[in-house]
């Protein structure tokens, strides 16, 4: 007994030559949150700083050549809105319709600029026009990072040595658009503009971003709750993956969306812009058309609130 204690005793003494359980490169972890943002879309040039003359003139003149351009391309979503309403009405209570809550999220980096990213804006736009109507609850958020290959997270991980397998180096940036709280006329303001602001789109962290929506969806009283994912590719940020492994991101994209359709209080829906998003999500939608855009959002709306929740 005397020669136990004794062991006992010397074991419970702090160890000099301690070391750290070792990281796992795999698990998901964020090097910091410090530099990440969230702000609302009329306050961008608060993070991505002001537009100066010209390109505020750049803006409203491509603004105003597209909003004509796109007469027969809402006009056609439009259609397709009326249709799918009519349809819903016939299938769904104005109770089951005002219980639920909708985010579109859209993905912000750099390969959706210009013509992606117009059509982007206009087909949130109509499904805006289209959920209003039946007064079910919308937000819609757009994802990207603050600036490129890390940024300030990235400085400061070289500055702290550079320790191997950090995790998440980018600034996310979450941008507000419209929340369930805004009124659909208010709404529309914050839509089409700012979403094709010079320098806005980056890299995207699609696993967080989802995230993200659905811990604002819990905020919000609903009985049924969608989330519909709008992205033209991978999650990419290359001071992220290239400091871990390169599947890093989509690795933790999957699990984000696997531990979320098995708790099955949210419902996801991927819909790819020129790729198969069937490979990350269980219910998906893929165009290669870009002009299909509205039409198929409004369509992807449709089945999803049609289609009954367990």
């Amino acid at each position: 007994m005397l020669q136990f204690l004794k062991r006992l005793s010397r074991s419970s003494k702090p160890r000099n030559d301690a070391v750290e359980a070792p990281v796992d490169p795999k698990a998901y972890r964020v090097f910091t949150r410090e530099f990440d943002v969230v702000t609302h879309a009329g306050e961008l040039s608060s993070v991505i700083g002001p537009m100066s003359g010209e390109e505020k003139a750049d803006l409203r003149q491509a603004f105003d050549t597209f909003k004509d351009a796109l007469l027969g391309w809402k006009t056609k979503a439009r259609i397709a809105s009326l249709e799918a309403s009519n349809e819903l009405r016939n299938v769904k209570t104005t109770e089951d319709l005002e219980n639920t809550v909708v985010t579109i999220l859209v993905d912000h980096s750099r390969s959706m600029a210009g013509r992606n990213m117009l059509l982007a804006a206009a087909a949130c736009q109509i499904a805006m026009e289209f959920l209003g109507a039946m007064n079910v609850k919308l937000e819609v958020l757009g994802f990207t990072t603050v600036g490129w290959r890390g940024g300030k997270c990235r400085r400061l991980w070289e500055q702290q040595g550079k320790r191997a397998a950090p995790g998440r180096l980018a600034e996310t940036l979450h941008i507000i658009y419209k929340s369930s709280e805004l009124a659909y006329r208010e709404g529309r303001a914050y839509l089409l503009e700012p979403m094709l602001r010079l320098g806005l789109l980056k890299e995207n962290i699609d696993g967080e971003a989802i995230e993200w929506a659905i811990s604002r969806q819990m905020d919000i009283q609903a009985e049924r709750r969608i989330v519909v994912v709008l992205s033209d590719g991978v999650p990419c940020d290359d001071a992220t993956l290239s400091a871990n492994d390169t599947n890093y991101l989509s690795r933790h994209l999957k699990q984000v969306i696997a531990q979320t359709e098995m708790q099955g209080a949210v419902e996801l829906v991927g819909v790819g812009v020129g790729y198969d998003a069937s490979q990350y999500y269980r219910t998906s939608a893929r165009m290669d058309e870009i002009d299909d855009l509205g039409t198929t959002l409004i369509d992807v709306l449709r089945d999803a609130l049609k289609k009954d929740f367990a």
